[in-house]
């Protein structure tokens, strides 16, 4: 990176900021003076915008970044490979790991236009009360293979 290509636009409290225009973008870093600009660069938060694309991006240089794009949506990723996009075909949660929700009192899933889906390997259910499970016109329990239906007492009908 060629240091001409930067204006140094200000120095607080030990922190510099450099802008570019060729894109536009803006880094901060605390200053740290025996580096060479390419090492402060890699330390530096990054932050881009565009105006014809109408988006703004913000990075840490551990890879955490969030962008606001006015066509694309929102969309938040981190280092380890997690990311939430909100756009105009609704919102998607990745997680490159396990991914927990918890509330502290109710949780309700809810969709009003069609199906709630539920998928993969195995699906357990479990409350520590009651389970019931109920369809208002039809309701089905089928397996491809055995089906096993447990109780104290078994009630059909």
């Amino acid at each position: 990176v060629s240091q001409s290509r930067y204006l140094f636009f200000g120095e607080m409290l030990g922190w510099v900021a450099l802008l570019c225009d060729e894109p536009t973008f803006l880094r901060v870093f605390k200053y740290v003076g025996h580096l060479n600009m390419d090492e402060k660069l890699n330390m530096a938060i990054f932050v881009g915008f565009d105006d014809e694309k109408k988006n703004l991006t913000l990075e840490t240089p551990g890879g955490n970044s969030i962008l606001l794009d006015d066509e694309k949506g929102i969309t938040i990723k981190d280092k380890n490979g997690n990311s939430i996009e909100l756009g105009s075909a609704g919102i998607t949660i990745k997680s490159a790991k396990d991914a927990t929700v918890k509330a502290g009192k109710n949780l309700t899933l809810q969709a009003d236009g069609g199906p709630v889906k539920i998928a993969g390997l195995e699906v357990n259910a479990e409350a520590k009360t009651a389970l019931k499970l109920a369809g208002k016109a039809t309701a089905e329990i089928s397996a491809s293979g055995i089906l096993t239906v447990k109780g104290g007492i078994v009630k059909i009908n």
